[in-house]
């Protein structure tokens, strides 16, 4: 199944919503600066498969009002290797989830890893409860923060509402809900989903990629990923 994403809004359309405002047991890992993470870790490339080019039509539904602040990053073209928002800072965004707590996407110090799904999205229907699974077990690195984001959100597709699937799946990551524009989504370049942004501890990115994740891959990034922060 694939759609044509819709066409990207200016700089000024994104603007109007912008702010005034592990390792071996029994051995620390050793922090390495960002640079390093990714040349030894370009392999990455491959731990998506199968992304679900967006196609929007918002038809109503359960919107959010984030505020984004910072550059837009450049629309992922689907090479992570070669994706020239890497070391880029990302953007920031303030906003909430579907029962109105603060959800904030920034630099805190620590390494983020940041899910973005669609409810109609059928990779993202087997996304969501793996990666639940898997941090259920206790896989998800200490240090490293999961964020989600809600997005491309339309009262007439299926799986309506995505509260009600993230609550069927017991998904427990916070969650901030995309406005109707899919803004946060359009700033972070997203162009399929499921799609991924890990950031390290100051908000520059270190990968980009969107599809059916290969978990034990996704378990060794983010350990590598923990070792920076």
């Amino acid at each position: 199944m694939s759609n044509k994403p819709k066409k990207a809004k200016s700089r000024n359309q994104q603007q109007r919503k912008r702010a005034p405002q592990g390792a071996a047991k029994g051995k620390q890992p050793e922090k390495k600066p960002f640079p390093v993470l990714w040349v030894g870790l370009g392999v990455v490339a491959v731990l998506f498969i199968a992304a679900i080019a967006l196609t929007f039509d918002s038809g109503g539904g359960e919107f959010g009002e984030p505020v984004v602040a910072g550059e837009a990053l450049p629309p992922f073209a689907g090479d992570s290797a070669a994706d020239g928002a890497i070391g880029t800072t990302a953007p920031t965004v303030t906003g909430a989830d579907f029962d109105g707590n603060a959800v904030l996407i920034e630099p805190n110090g620590k390494p983020q890893a940041i899910l973005f799904a669609s409810h109609w999205c059928g990779v993202c229907q087997e996304e969501v409860p793996a990666v639940r699974d898997w941090i259920d077990q206790g896989n998800l690195p200490d240090g490293v923060e999961l964020r989600s984001v809600v997005t491309l959100t339309s009262s007439g597709r299926a799986n309506y509402p995505p509260s009600g699937w993230l609550e069927r799946e017991n998904w427990t990551a916070p969650v901030l809900v995309d406005d109707a524009d899919s803004s946060v989504a359009e700033a972070f370049g997203i162009t399929g989903v499921p799609a991924w942004v890990f950031t390290d501890g100051e908000g520059r990115v270190v990968l980009r990629s969107s599809g059916l994740t290969d978990l034990p891959v996704l378990a060794a990034f983010l350990n590598a990923l923990a070792a920076t922060g």
